[in-house]
């Protein structure tokens, strides 16, 4: 399938996911509210076919889902990363991929020098600020730095949606990247890890200001009704928003960094990491994956799959086989990782047997028998 076909099909099936899940639970909710109304015993017929709609759309909702994984597969950032996240469901990833790519319709300029995309308030074309990077392609290539794509998200720094102003990225991406971090806050292994090491931060910081952490329904009300933080106390709603949205944003610099090594892509350095003058204070955390059985491949760099390991592992016992040297593949692997290989199979191995497991070992993709 075409990766335009792809882009297309995935996008149309995510969202009739989540247009179908959302009237799901507006049924749902209104069947909740008759059953605590007074005219309960006079709606059981009501009821009765409202569970029945509700359990039609539940169905349509799973359907989806299953076009949103059958496309998937076909997805490299799905089979090489995140078909082994805890918590990366179809519908998580399907809106992940289908909302980073550009949603608008390009065409070529009359002159050919360019891309323009239609202008939906001005009702004109106007060129396309993402051409000189992707190329028509639409997809994370549009992106120089990992910041750009969280602005594109709206997750960057100060993108707060402001009273009567109108959003400055993509509306239905930003809550959807705030439920993937709820997710990995309930079901997720590696990235919970993040998520309590995010939160553990935020919290000591306010405790380290002497500030008072209450719970947010124990906050007092201005005259308007509207609850707010007095004078040094902050609400345990307030860390655990600024926890998923680092978490948030940790993620998205995260499939910034596998998808473009996936596409062969160099890769940028967070900002903070780098450059920033408190970057002594910061490392860059890695993608993370908890499950390498359930990928089809690796990513250059980061991780190989378990099928990739098997073959490297078989490859490594035959060069042994050939010497007589009693050594583990645990051994080896970790006398490669530190530079020691000479210094430890030296005596044992000829130059050419340890020339060949270097080669073996530093293989990003190898050779997988089937």
């Amino acid at each position: 399938m075409k990766e335009d076909e792809l882009r297309t099909r995935l996008r149309f099936w995510v969202e009739t996911h989540y247009d179908l899940q959302d009237q799901r639970i507006i049924t749902d909710n209104r069947i909740d509210a008759i059953e605590r109304s007074k005219d309960y015993n006079q709606m059981d017929a009501v009821i009765s076919g409202m569970r029945e709609t509700s359990r039609k759309l539940e169905d349509h909702e799973e359907e989806a889902k299953k076009h949103i994984k059958n496309l998937l597969k076909e997805h490299p950032l799905w089979n090489r990363w995140l078909a082994g996240v805890h918590g990366m469901g179809p519908a998580l990833t399907g809106g992940l991929i289908a909302w980073t790519y550009c949603g608008s319709k390009c065409r070529e300029m009359s002159s050919g020098d360019g891309y323009e995309k239609y202008d939906q308030q001005n009702k004109r074309w106007k060129e396309c600020p993402y051409w000189e990077d992707c190329q028509g392609k639409r997809d994370i290539r549009r992106f120089h730095t990992p910041s750009a794509y969280k602005k594109y998200v709206g997750l960057a720094p100060g993108m707060g949606k402001k009273q009567g102003q109108d959003h400055s990225y993509k509306h239905e991406f930003k809550p959807h990247v705030i439920k993937i971090a709820k997710q990995f806050r309930r079901q997720g292994k590696e990235y919970r890890k993040l998520y309590e090491q995010f939160s553990e931060k935020y919290w000591g910081r306010a405790r380290n200001k002497g500030k008072d952490i209450v719970p947010s329904k124990d906050l007092p009300e201005d005259d308007g009704g509207n609850k707010y933080e007095p004078e040094g106390v902050v609400s345990e709603g307030h860390l655990e928003n600024l926890t998923l949205r680092k978490l948030g944003q940790t993620f998205l610099i995260h499939t910034y960094d596998v998808w473009r090594r996936i596409l062969g892509l160099p890769v940028k350095e967070p900002w903070i990491t780098s450059k920033s003058p408190d970057a002594e204070k910061h490392r860059y955390l890695k993608p993370r994956i908890d499950n390498k059985s359930k990928i089809k491949r690796g990513v250059p760099g980061l991780w190989k799959s378990d099928k990739e390991v098997k073959a490297e592992n078989e490859r490594l016992e035959g060069i042994l086989d050939d010497h007589p040297v009693d050594a583990e593949l645990k051994t080896i692997r970790d006398a490669f990782d530190e530079g020691s290989l000479e210094e430890v199979f030296g005596a044992d191995l000829p130059g050419s047997a340890i020339e060949e497991i270097r080669e073996t070992l530093e293989r990003e993709e190898p050779t997988i028998v089937e």
